[in-house]
Order: structure tokens, then sequence, then C-alpha cells
């Protein structure tokens, strides 16, 4: 079994100084009774030389650039060791530990336990989020808690930014996620002389149709991008013919009110 380090910036950075910037490997004898930690290692900037240089307990993400007929993402969130590397598969625990999403349904149910491999000193967790309508109005987040086992211990309780000294809780991570949709410009000039009112619903089904994304939007009518007015009578007509072959088959499709079917500008109107 090699012992390697495992520690905090905080540790480093007194290496760092110690050594004055010396790139050699540092030896390490482990903790007391040869315990081995877990940690969230998320680094936000680094040197020119790849040292880090500031930590972050979060990360924000947005659906927005997600094809819409994909329901979920998986979302890696770094964890590492302190302490010694073992010959064999260890185990680490994480909980959901608060935030305005439940679990089980605006991300996947956490597993009981998570492996680090034999020989490994990092692992990647994932968490898989669910893509829902709500996303389109708030924003949704997920408090993440490390948990001690008998194969780790939460012995590295925070990080050091450097500059401002900022202290990091090193045993909890935040997942913000969401999808909120607004109108886009280039839908409010030219889009209701094809597709009629604007609605978070109607934008996701014309993206589907189409294969466009909302960011799609943000480049529309630039030369290279999808999005273009000489498109929008195709669009509108597969749209029309969407909604018009739903009606026929009495699966109509409705405006997020779920009373009021779904209706194109006048050109391109769906018989009721």
């Amino acid at each position: 079994m090699t012992n390697y380090i495992k520690t905090s910036f905080a540790f480093l950075l007194i290496i760092f100084f110690a050594s004055s910037c010396k790139k050699e490997r540092v030896r390490y004898t482990g903790e007391p009774g040869r315990e081995s930690g877990v940690y969230f290692y998320s680094v936000a900037t680094f040197t020119p030389d790849r040292t880090p240089l500031s930590y972050t307990d979060s990360i924000n993400y947005s659906f927005l650039n997600v094809r819409p007929e994909l329901k979920e993402v998986t979302i890696t969130v770094p964890v590492k060791l302190i302490g010694n590397v073992s010959d064999k598969d260890r185990y680490f625990k994480v909980k959901a530990a608060g935030g305005t999403a439940i679990e089980g349904v605006d991300f996947e149910k956490l597993k009981d336990r998570y492996v680090v491999s034999a020989k490994s000193a990092s692992v990647i967790l994932p968490i898989v989020l669910y893509r829902s309508a709500k996303l389109t109005t708030s924003s949704y987040y997920l408090d993440l808690q490390l948990e001690e086992t008998d194969d780790f211990k939460l012995i590295l309780p925070f990080l050091i930014n450097v500059g401002n000294n900022q202290r990091m809780d090193a045993t909890k991570f935040r997942i913000r996620f969401s999808e909120i949709i607004v109108m886009p410009s280039y839908w409010s000039i030219f889009g209701g002389d094809y597709f009629g009112d604007w609605s978070i619903k109607k934008f996701q089904i014309l993206n589907s149709l189409m294969g466009w994304t909302t960011s799609d939007w943000n480049y529309a009518g630039r030369n290279g991008y999808p999005v273009q007015l000489g498109r929008f009578t195709y669009a509108a007509n597969l749209f029309k013919d969407y909604l018009q072959k739903a009606a026929d088959t009495n699966q109509i499709v409705y405006y997020e009110d779920g009373v009021t079917p779904m209706q194109l500008a006048p050109a391109f109107a769906v018989i009721y």
C-alpha cells in the first residue's frame, strides 16, 4: 500500500512556501490511526501553473441548452480523498440535506453508498437531475452532505481560498438548476405572424419539432444558425400538422392552463 498526500489546499500552501515552489511529490504518512477521509473538491480558478487558487461549494445548471426531448441530465461532483490510498474498494456516503428540490421527484434518489475503487484517490459523484415544466418559471436547488462511514471520516472540514482566506465547507455541496424561459426578441418581432401568441409550452413543442434549442434563439437570424425567418413558414406548417393530427384523434394539445386548445397564427390556424 502506498501513501500519497491527499490534503487540503491550506496544507499545500504551507508546503508551497516552505519549498520555494519546488515541484516535488510530497510523501504522506496518513492520519492518526491510519484514517482516511473524503471531501468535495471543486476548483473555481487556477494560477497559471494550475495551482488551485479558489474553490466553489456549488454549481449552477440550466436546461436551456439541452434538446427538448432530453428529460434528465447527470451532473458530476468531484470528491477527493485525504489519507491512505487503499488496495481495495472502499465506500462513502452522501445524503440530500435540504433544498427546494425533492429527492425522487426533481432528482434521482441517491444511492445508499458510493464506491471509491482500489488505488484511487478521487471519484466523480453522479447526480441525475430531472427536467420538468416547473423549471421554466422557478429555480430549484439541492444540498448534498457527506457522511462518515467505516472507511472514511470527515477529517477535512473546510478548504481555504487564497486571497481572502475564505473558508469553504468541504463536506457540503449545493446544486442549483432551472430552465427559466423568456420570450426571445426574435419571436416578439417575427414569431407572432407564424406561431401566434407566445407560450412557453408552445415554444418547447416548436423547438422539439424543429430540433432547435432555447440558446439557438439567441443567435436567430445570423448566418450559420438554425433559427431563421426563412424557415418559419415550414416550421409553422409542421407545427400545424402536429396540432391538427392531435385534434383529429381527440388528443388535443392544450396551453398551460389545460383548457385552451393550442392555436397558431391565423394563416396556420388549426381546425378544432
